[in-house]
């Protein structure tokens, strides 16, 4: 835990954090960690049901724009601001990664 009043975060960035803690399994990785020059932090979590969350993360100063099918679960370009992130819900089937292997554009069984 940090030393972040938690009263102090915003009710949306609360119900995330709620609802992350009540998930019991997750396996989690970074597949984009290292990549020279890359200011987006990908994070996929895996659940024991095949679908998995993927998080982008936007560590640089300046915003970034993602096309769709950048990373795994991304059906449409988006602009992440400094410092923000976007999560994405994507269902077993979706998870290719297009670059890697020349498939479709995976599509999110929801966004939160």
């Amino acid at each position: 835990m940090t030393s972040d009043k938690l009263d102090e975060v915003p009710s949306e960035r609360a119900e995330l954090f709620a609802r992350l803690l009540g998930e019991r399994e997750l396996a989690c990785r970074f597949p984009e960690l290292g990549r020279p020059g890359s200011k987006i932090i990908v994070q996929e979590a895996a659940r024991p049901d095949g679908t998995f969350l993927v998080n982008l993360f936007n560590a640089g100063h300046e915003a970034e724009r993602l096309e769709a099918g950048a990373v795994s679960g991304l059906p449409a370009p988006i602009t992440l601001p400094p410092h923000a992130s976007h999560l994405l819900e994507v269902a077993p089937a979706s998870r290719t990664t297009p670059r890697q292997s020349g498939g479709e554009v995976p599509t999110a069984r929801g966004t939160a």
